[in-house]
């Protein structure tokens, strides 16, 4: 580890005893709820190391105090990151953990790969700015923002678990009104296909509607939506209003309400589907488009808050309702099956 690093974190310290390394965090929103695990060690490197990139680029002195503590609670970490700093144990233990070896061949160390991040995390910040030096004062929420977002955990929709240099996320439930003893307890796993029937004067239709990917694709649907307008739609009174109006009696919620029920829809999203790609992947794809159709419907704009509930709901019944053209008998998407008897 550079000796600069081990400066900047020895001027912090003082003879207290060692804080818990690992941070662990509940987050979520309306619809998922998460359990992460930060790797403190890690973190503080990589902000120590993008401070001393940026001072050595732009030959300036930053707040590290100030960014630390304003990436931690960025993170939603409660204890202020500067405090791990403040004894002698813990940033021992720092060091011990970013000297460790990177790789089995042990080429590198953690700390080399946590250095290349800072000088990376550097360069984004004077990228954004025209690759300049900002102006005084206006580095710090530069590159706490910049921080943030490299340190942020990523997991793919139908992940269970993923692990990055920063982190260690787990999905651990979803986000819903209803209470999981609301559910059939002798249940173990919900009938993952619904069978629905109706006539017209002609003919007599079956349909069976694939439950796993009709709910992939209403919360990659929900997901994108918010994603690009910032906003949380009501992801339970969506999933249930479309369920609704396909004529599915049982809830959509009630589908995510017990582990094996979840598990089987992830397996199932999990499976591949084209060369490289999962069915969640393909879901996903099909979820940003029906999020592209809300908002081409509004002019390419997001809707006033309030109104995407009804515009999701009916744009996502459109692309789920089963057709069958007049001399098929028979029709199949990843969503449903569709016969058609005559009378």
């Amino acid at each position: 580890m550079s000796d600069n690093l081990e400066e900047r974190l020895k001027s912090l310290s003082n003879g207290q005893s060692g804080h818990n390394m690992v941070a662990v965090v509940k987050v979520g929103n309306n619809r998922r709820i998460y359990e992460i695990e930060y790797d403190i060690s890690k973190i503080i490197g990589f902000i120590a190391s993008s401070i001393r990139w940026y001072k050595k680029t732009c030959n300036t002195e930053l707040p590290i105090e100030k960014i630390l503590d304003g990436v931690g609670k960025k993170l939603g970490i409660n204890e202020d990151l500067s405090y791990y700093l403040l004894d002698d144990k813990s940033r021992k233990y720092i060091f011990e953990q970013l000297n460790q070896p990177a790789y089995p061949s042990g080429d590198y160390k953690i700390s080399d790969i946590v250095d290349l991040y800072g000088l990376l995390a550097t360069a984004t910040v004077l990228a954004k700015n025209g690759e300049k030096c900002l102006e005084k004062g206006n580095e710090k929420d530069a590159l706490i923002e910049t921080l943030f977002n490299y340190i942020k955990p990523e997991i793919r929709s139908w992940e269970d678990y993923k692990e990055g240099l920063f982190y260690k996320i787990r999905f651990v439930g979803y986000n819903l009104k209803k209470r999981p003893e609301e559910a059939a307890n002798e249940q173990l796993v919900h009938n993952m296909v619904v069978v629905k029937e109706w006539k017209d004067d002609k003919r007599r239709y079956v349909v069976e509607y694939n439950i796993p990917t009709i709910i992939g694709l209403i919360e990659s649907s929900v997901r994108c939506y918010e994603k690009i307008c910032n906003v949380e739609p009501p992801f339970e009174e969506i999933l249930d209003g479309v369920g609704k109006k396909l004529g599915i009696n049982e809830d959509l919620s009630y589908y995510l309400l017990d582990d094996k029920s979840r598990k089987y829809i992830f397996e199932q999203l999990n499976q591949p589907a084209k060369e490289n790609h999962t069915m969640g992947d393909i879901i996903d794809l099909n979820g940003y488009i029906v999020t592209q159709i809300v908002l081409a419907k509004n002019g390419e704009k997001c809707l006033e808050k309030g109104n995407e509930k009804d515009a999701l709901i009916e744009t996502l019944l459109n692309y789920l309702k089963p057709e069958i053209g007049s001399h098929e008998d028979y029709n199949e998407n990843r969503f449903y099956k569709i016969r058609a008897y005559k009378l």
